[in-house]
């Protein structure tokens, strides 16, 4: 079993000396990494495990699952350690619904709820943040359409490396968050905090805040300054409230 953590956790170890683990989500076609400066900015009673999925790092020639559900599944079922102690699930975008799908399976399979979910810069689960057949599109017309929604600019679009290594994770990435389905409202039993930028531009302020269905434990939004990405230059603040939150 640790064998199968290590796999599914990079750049942030399990240890036992640390009372609650944060288990953080990259957005679609990021990796683990993005959350590699995070470490050390919580005190020390905390653990950050960074989510490493396949296609990407060490577990580049693993195939993605072909569905978000698998995907959490694949993790729970794997990854049963990290739900011994209190922990805290944390998605960025689209991997707040890789979390969300997470929690439920660690309800219905061990019994245990996050003492706190947390979502940045994302849609509640019954909004969908991507609504075009991604599937569908040719390796050119995706391209075009991360431009046009501002995930990348020109000149990544036309740059080789980024379209041999690394457009083939973001489309997988992006086709499973476009056939990802949320048919009926399941709450959860924690507490959920949103946080958004208040320039963002690719997500509409009512469906961050359809979060609010989704829990039974109370919910709250937060805005920082910023656009879609604004934790990337806001990680310490977003550290601070959640370290004061889980404090208190």
């Amino acid at each position: 079993m640790i064998d199968n953590i290590s796999k599914w956790i990079a750049h942030g170890k399990v240890r036992d000396d640390k009372q609650v683990n944060i288990i953080c989500f990259p957005y679609a076609g990021g990796t683990a990494s993005n959350f590699a400066t995070w470490l050390h900015l919580f005190s020390e009673e905390f653990s950050v495990l960074p989510v490493l999925y396949p296609m990407r790092e060490k577990r580049r020639l693993e195939p993605m699952p072909d569905s978000i559900e698998e995907l959490a599944e694949a993790f729970v079922s794997e990854c049963k350690e990290l739900f011994i102690k209190p922990f805290v699930l944390l998605g960025n975008c689209t991997g707040s619904i890789v979390a969300f799908e997470v929690a439920k399976k660690v309800k219905m399979k061990y019994g245990e709820n996050p003492m706190l979910f947390v979502a940045i810069s994302s849609p509640s689960p019954a909004k969908a943040i991507f609504k075009e057949n991604i599937e569908d599109f040719s390796d050119q017309e995706f391209l075009h359409y991360m431009v046009k929604i501002g995930l990348i600019d020109d000149n990544m679009a036309q740059n080789e490396d980024f379209i041999k290594y690394y457009a083939p994770v973001f489309k997988k990435d992006f086709v499973l968050q476009s056939k990802y389905e949320c048919n009926s409202i399941e709450k959860i039993d924690c507490p959920i905090i949103t946080m958004t930028g208040d320039e963002d531009l690719l997500i509409e302020q009512n469906d961050v805040t359809d979060w609010t269905r989704f829990t039974i434990s109370g919910y709250e939004n937060l805005k920082f300054h910023g656009n879609h990405f604004f934790a990337d230059g806001k990680k310490y603040e977003i550290a601070e409230t959640l370290m004061a939150y889980l404090n208190e």
